[in-house]
């Protein structure tokens, strides 16, 4: 009997103390590029274009222009390219577009810009997890542009259009780490270089259930059978764990 209770001790104290899970790593680097859908200027200029692919100081970029016999409207979209590391541990804040409107039109247009910003984010050290995951933001700006006349340019984010909309995203895991990514805040911009406007990202990371290993999981059950069988034993004997 003292040996089966030595036994059953043993595979239980064992099955508590194998393979303590480990903390999980939540470094990660992010990119974004975006892209514009779709756009107009009301009244329409004598050219309104729509260039994706863009490079602009090193970074993607893409630009709705409306060239006019009054003058030219351009709302540059711009990404990051973000090295890092970050740690979301305790979660932070990621700007990924910035948005610059310039203008010498001295007629007032009506602007309509729908984007997609795909933000990758990648984890630096990956311990052979999955690759970079990239989450897509979708919005629109739209608002007044007169170069002349700062104080009637209100071109703004739609959020209405914002999708995911504001505070939501989804949960990605890339290489060893959970990351929970969503739509923090926008600014709007202002006319000129000089006052962008943008869109922010929080990432926070997220715990994984723990799962056991299969040697825990093995002791576990051993130690399980090893208590059911003592316990049965004990019944048939008409005796009680604390009289053992």
């Amino acid at each position: 009997m003292k040996f089966n209770r030595v036994l059953l001790l043993s595979l239980f104290a064992a099955s508590l103390i194998a393979a303590p899970a480990a903390r999980a790593d939540f470094d990660f680097t992010y990119q974004s590029t975006p892209a514009i859908t779709a756009a107009s200027a009301s009244p329409a200029g004598t050219t309104d274009t729509i260039t994706n692919g863009l490079t602009i100081g090193g970074l993607p970029g893409a630009t709705f222009t409306s060239v006019a016999p009054t003058g030219t409207s351009t709302v540059t979209l711009t990404g990051r390219n973000v090295l890092g590391p970050f740690d979301a541990t305790f979660g932070t804040n990621t700007p990924f577009l910035d948005v610059t409107v310039t203008s010498n039109d001295t007629a007032t247009r009506n602007f309509s810009v729908n984007f997609d910003v795909g933000y990758t984010l990648a984890d630096p050290t990956p311990g052979g997890g999955p690759g970079p995951q990239t989450v897509h933001f979708l919005g629109k700006l739209q608002g007044l542009i007169d170069g002349l006349s700062p104080s009637a340019t209100n071109l703004s984010f739609s959020l209405v259009d914002f999708n995911p909309t504001q505070g939501n995203g989804p949960v990605v895991t890339a290489g060893d780490g959970m990351f929970h990514i969503t739509l923090d805040s926008f600014q709007n911009p202002g006319l000129g270089a000089g006052v962008p406007g943008g869109l922010t990202a929080h990432v926070q990371g997220v715990e994984s259930p723990t799962v056991p290993e299969p040697t825990s999981m093995m002791l576990l059950s051993l130690g399980g059978a090893g208590a059911l069988v003592l316990i049965r034993g004990l019944r048939r004997k008409g005796l009680r764990m604390s009289e053992v």
